[in-house]
């Protein structure tokens, strides 16, 4: 046998004939699948022992004895799309219904070297690179600089932003249009402002 396998929905091995045959009725679900398996496992179009005893293209499906990591697969399937399944189950899945999912393994992690752009009809809502970091939506924008500033942009200018819950501020707060509605000042807040305009009268 070799260590480069492959398996489809239409064949497989008959240990009384001793031969590939095509499975009779044909398998609603259409598949087909390429994998290496490191030990030389058999696959379902293989002499084997029993399916449950074949190496289907991954770490957990492997009857080997022994050690059972390094399996690498591309699973082509009528209604699951196509899979590229690697050691612990690491997934790449381009689906039927037109989502593409990476699946890392418990622990693992998906990463991206270079910039990243999610767009929508041509329109990016998500861009992360070496120069910004950003977030836009409906004309909304949140930014993040390398400066080490954030930007809150809304549509025109004209849209709301909502805090629920409370807003700490340290350091100085810059207001260039107009303060709408019941806000409240605690009591130091409320002497220091007393206090600075009582300087600035005293000083006309």
């Amino acid at each position: 046998m070799v260590r480069i396998k492959g398996a489809n929905s239409d064949y497989e091995y008959s240990s009384e004939k001793r031969e590939v045959i095509a499975v009779n009725p044909q398998p609603e679900e259409l598949y087909l699948k390429i994998f290496i398996c490191p030990y030389d496992q058999p696959s379902v179009v293989e002499p084997n022992e029993g399916k449950d005893k074949c190496c289907h293209g991954s770490d957990s499906t492997c009857p080997n004895q022994g050690e059972k990591q390094g399996h690498a697969l591309i699973h082509l399937h009528q209604e699951r799309g196509i899979e590229l399944v690697t050691d612990n189950n690491n997934q790449i899945v381009v689906n039927q219904k037109g989502n593409i999912q990476l699946i890392p393994s418990p622990g693992g992690q998906a990463e991206v070297n270079g910039a990243l752009l999610v767009k929508q009809q041509n329109q990016v809502l998500l861009e992360i690179s070496s120069q910004k970091i950003s977030l836009q939506l409906g004309g909304a924008k949140i930014s993040l600089t390398p400066k080490g500033d954030i930007e809150i942009t809304t549509s025109e200018q004209k849209g709301n932003v909502t805090i629920g819950g409370n807003l700490t501020i340290n350091g100085n707060l810059t207001v260039t249009g107009e303060i709408v509605g019941d806000v409240r000042l605690s009591p130091a807040t409320l002497a220091a402002i007393v206090e600075a305009v009582s300087q600035t009268l005293g000083k006309s």
